[in-house]
């Protein structure tokens, strides 16, 4: 490694063409950036004689040994940035200088100096200094060359050379300054050789100024930069840049999801937005080698990729063929389920593998869906869930599939389980469904599962219609009797009163008569199934509304149906639960100990709806699934162990003790001693901590 300090033009005088390898992110530097660097000029321009001012460094390896003659091809690891907007701004210069504006040098010194290697043609791939990838390079070529730009070069190239060109528009800032401000900077060009240093972990612990790197342009740095010039371009043309094309313009965001959700599935762990890069990196290393070696395992590496980039593009992006499964995917989307991808992932990849038929793969996106709005509609907290999906198909027995993974579902227990008839019926009998999101979609879908083959788009021209209104007018109450008050305010809002209409503010607030009598969009003469029960009522009140809602109910229950019950019973590991065999009274909980206690559990069963307590011989567990707190009395205090490693806490008062390592009772590292009431909120605010990292991410 050889490491200088030089001007931009001692950096590119001579034959050299600094080319961006097709592994690099494509140029990204937005006007903030380029008005930050054309003030680093202007003040360097200023300064006293002798000063400079520090740019940063640009990191490049040669892929041969340096000619005397011809062109020397430099590969740009790091500073592709600030080469290209640099140039971009020399060429803003170049091209006044070439309409009669002074910038202190002529349009062909510029360029000689700068951008073009003079030796060699104009049609040659070695005129130009610098050579782009991907789109970039035709639209720089296109300015380099003053050739007219048109409508396919919309990108940051175009729109930063036009801000350099106004920039120096007449009355604006001096071009001659500018000019006299680039000879003044200087870089620290770092050259690498080949063979011998390692680009990669170079690239990697640069402190990079500008526009932070992407968890996704990292991995394609780590995939692609240290193969040879061949292989970079058989895998980025055969696997990389078709699974980028699948993420459109929002490349950067969706592969990052993407990736979490691919290593969900292949580690079993979910990765910190944060940390995509370094699990992935962690995981492609663990990956065996054939004989071919590290060269093969990342043509492996990025072929899996693509394999699974597609499937995922099917799940999220609307890219499936099969109309039913691509509805399916699509219901789930509008629920917002990106928590279930890693779970529908590994299905596709199980589909496509033939241990899943196309029907049973459709039935168990379907009851994906059901889990998911079934929990919605109960009121069950979703920050669980994205753990849950993480780990589904473990348990799944995959020579038997399709009933396997129903009783996956069926096994889910505590705040994971998957609500039954019975208590969805329930919730929908008063739940109000009116104020939620997802109340459009309820109805929708009750009104296409009527004709399936015909469906319905609420958002075209339908509005959510209260049949009893929202508000209470004389007429109303003297319909609806003497609890008028009592049956408006408890069931408004539930799925018993709830419709779909076109004549939303033609109904208003008439009589359940004229609503349904009115002669254009009265329910009489609404096509809706949703208005069939509607249609055949004489009176609207507290009878008719709670009939509808279980008869919707019933509906409900078959557009999002429960695992198959019998599948149970085939697929249970037989283990049975704990059976408590202790009570409060073996622990001798008496005095302000006592008091405490009471306190401590009282406030840790209001944490969750499904937590519990279970008493053991030397201690007290609150649990979900597992303990997030144990107690263990002692005389004159209660020891609190926290299921949390000790570097999780956040224990701002310094009260927590670490017990990592040492023996004692309980579950977890961190312990809290409470001898007084003073400290009992202190103690459950550690306590939710626990319980937050056993339910959320």
């Amino acid at each position: 490694m050889d490491a200088q300090k030089a001007t931009l033009f001692q950096l590119v005088d001579g034959n050299k063409q600094f080319r961006i390898p097709i592994y690099q992110r494509a140029y990204s530097w937005r006007q903030e950036h380029c008005t930050r660097l054309l003030n680093d000029v202007m003040t360097i321009a200023e300064a006293g004689p002798g000063l400079s001012h520090f740019l940063g460094s640009v990191v490049y390896i040669a892929e041969g040994n340096f000619m005397a003659a011809g062109v020397n091809s430099l590969l740009v690891i790091d500073g592709q940035q600030r080469l290209t907007t640099l140039s971009l701004m020399l060429l803003a210069l170049r091209k006044i200088a070439s309409n009669g504006t002074d910038v202190g040098a002529t349009a062909k010194r510029i360029g000689n100096l700068y951008l073009f290697n003079g030796n060699e043609d104009e049609t040659s791939d070695d005129y130009i200094k610098l050579r782009l990838t991907r789109s970039d390079k035709e639209t720089y070529r296109k300015i380099c060359l003053d050739i007219p730009l048109g409508p396919e070069d919309d990108n940051r190239i175009q729109a930063n050379y036009r801000f350099f060109l106004n920039a120096f528009e007449p009355g604006r800032l001096d071009p001659v300054e500018a000019y006299k401000g680039i000879q003044r900077l200087q870089l620290v060009y770092i050259a690498l050789e080949l063979g011998h240093d390692n680009p990669q972990l170079i690239f990697e612990s640069m402190n990079s100024t500008g526009l932070d790197l992407a968890q996704a342009d990292l991995i394609r740095n780590f995939v692609l930069m240290g193969l040879p010039h061949q292989l970079q371009d058989k895998i980025y043309k055969h696997h990389w840049y078709p699974m980028e094309s699948h993420f459109g313009q929002q490349y950067r965001d969706r592969f990052d999801s993407f990736m979490r959700t691919y290593l969900t599935v292949q580690t079993g762990n979910i990765p910190r937005e944060d940390e995509v890069y370094a699990s992935f990196r962690k995981h492609a290393l663990a990956m065996p080698t054939t004989q071919a070696g590290e060269l093969d395992r990342m043509e492996m590496v990025a072929r899996n990729l693509s394999e699974q980039a597609d499937y995922y593009a099917c799940i999220a992006f609307g890219k499936e063929a099969d109309p039913e499964l691509r509805a399916a995917f699509h219901d789930l989307a509008t629920l917002r389920a990106d928590v279930a991808h890693p779970f529908l992932l590994e299905l596709y990849g199980d589909w496509k593998k033939g241990l899943l038929s196309r029907d049973e793969m459709l039935n168990l996106v379907r009851l994906t869906e059901s889990y998911v709005f079934r929990r919605f509609l109960c009121g069950i907290p979703a920050n669980s869930m994205n753990k849950t999906f993480a780990g589904l198909c473990k348990g799944v027995d995959k020579s038997k599939y399709f009933r396997s993974a129903q009783a996956e579902f069926l096994k889910l227990s505590s705040y994971r389980k998957f609500p039954g008839n019975a208590e969805t019926t329930q919730m929908l009998s008063d739940k109000d469904v009116y104020n939620t999101p997802r109340c459009a979609y309820l109805l929708e879908r009750l009104e296409n599962h009527a004709h399936s083959k015909e469906p319905i788009r609420v958002a075209a021209n339908l509005t959510i219609e209260h049949v009893m209104p929202q508000s209470l007018t004389p007429e109303w109450k003297t319909a609806l009797g003497q609890d008028a008050e009592e049956v408006h305010h408890r069931l408004l809002h539930t799925l018993g009163n709830l419709t779909l209409t076109g004549y939303n503010s033609d109904l208003g607030c008439k009589s359940f008569k004229d609503k349904l009598e009115k002669k254009e969009g009265g329910f009489l003469s609404s096509p809706l199934a949703l208005n069939s029960y509607i249609r055949k009522q004489t009176e609207w009140g507290k009878v008719q509304i709670e009939a509808r809602a279980a008869q919707l109910a019933q509906v409900v229950l078959q557009v999002w149906p429960e695992p198959d019950g019998t599948t149970l019973a085939e697929f249970q590991t037989g283990v049975a639960a704990e059976s408590e065999s202790y009570t409060l009274d073996h622990y001798k909980l008496g005095g302000a100990i006592g008091e405490i206690y009471k306190r401590l559990e009282e406030g840790l069963l209001a944490l969750h709806p499904a937590a519990r307590r279970e008493c053991k011989k030397l201690y007290i567990a609150f649990k979900l699934e597992t303990n997030f707190v144990d107690i263990i009395p002692q005389a004159a205090k209660l020891l609190l162990v926290f299921n949390l490693a000790f570097d999780q806490v956040d224990d701002p008062k310094g009260l927590c003790r670490d017990i990592t390592n040492l023996g004692r009772w309980g579950n977890g590292d961190v312990e809290l001693a409470v001898t007084d009431l003073s400290q009992v909120d202190y103690a459950l605010d550690i306590a939710a901590q626990s319980l937050a990292a056993q339910t959320q991410e």
